[in-house]
């Protein structure tokens, strides 16, 4: 089943599950193989192996969590901090350690949290990117998604970055186009989408996705970030230059 047919479910439920108070913000991980719901796992609920807020642990055969055709351990987290330059920064990160039991069988990971209490601004910009840690011997598809909604509703398709592709048999790393996200003055959720197929049974895949909204510089902070490094290449060059005296 493809990405688009599993969301095609989601998009009506979305729309009645808006969030808006910190009391109902929701964390979710939500496993599918071959387009069916496997388990469905809450912060802090069964299934939950991490006991921190902010962060699920799921393995496969554990407390109650059963899905067929893959083993599987996730580890996933949110956050909503301020950066070392001052800006604030929400996360959203997932990694995915799959082992095939059937080649062929298509597995789905979906996170989403709501409330992230971010400084509104005007402007904003969402960002995504996949890695692939390990060569799959046989091959195989990753692929991820990630979305951004200002409606702040669990498995929001808002804003999105488009969908990223990598060759399960090659270590790679893939930085989706950065993408405007405007106007998250209320309280927004982020949801990420992993889908991995493996060709043969017995394949091993580490994958990582991640998610990120932050704000549009300043122009001011764009001119300083300019002047620091038009400084920086000064200084090297009559660095350069006094060693050839």
């Amino acid at each position: 089943m493809s990405l688009r047919k599993v969301f095609a479910g989601l998009g009506a439920l979305c729309a009645t599950m808006v969030l808006t108070s910190s009391a109902d913000a929701a964390f979710r991980v939500e496993i599918y193989v071959d387009g069916v719901l496997q388990a469905g796992v809450d912060d802090g609920g069964p299934g939950d192996l991490n006991p921190a807020v902010d962060a699920i642990s799921i393995i496969d055969g554990a407390d109650g969590v059963s899905v067929g055709n893959f083993a599987l351990i996730i580890d996933t987290a949110i956050s909503n901090a301020v950066s070392g330059i001052g800006a604030p920064i929400a996360t959203l990160t997932n990694t995915v350690n799959a082992i095939s039991q059937v080649g062929g069988s298509l597995l789905e990971v979906l996170v989403s949290a709501t409330n992230y209490p971010f400084p509104g601004t005007a402007d904003s910009i969402l960002n995504s990117s996949l890695t692939n840690n390990l060569a799959v011997s046989g091959g195989g598809t990753v692929e991820f998604q990630s979305w951004a909604d200002a409606g702040n509703a669990l498995f929001g398709l808002g804003t999105t970055t488009g969908l990223q592709t990598l060759d399960a048999a090659v270590v790679a790393v893939d930085v989706a186009p950065p993408a405007a996200f405007s106007d998250p003055a209320l309280p927004f959720s982020l949801t990420n989408l992993t889908a991995i197929r493996l060709n043969n049974a017995g394949s091993t895949l580490l994958v990582t996705g991640a998610t990120t909204v932050s704000p549009v510089p300043e122009p001011g902070s764009i001119a300083l970030l300019a002047m620091g490094g038009a400084s920086l290449f000064g200084y090297g060059w009559r660095r350069r230059k006094a060693q050839a005296v």
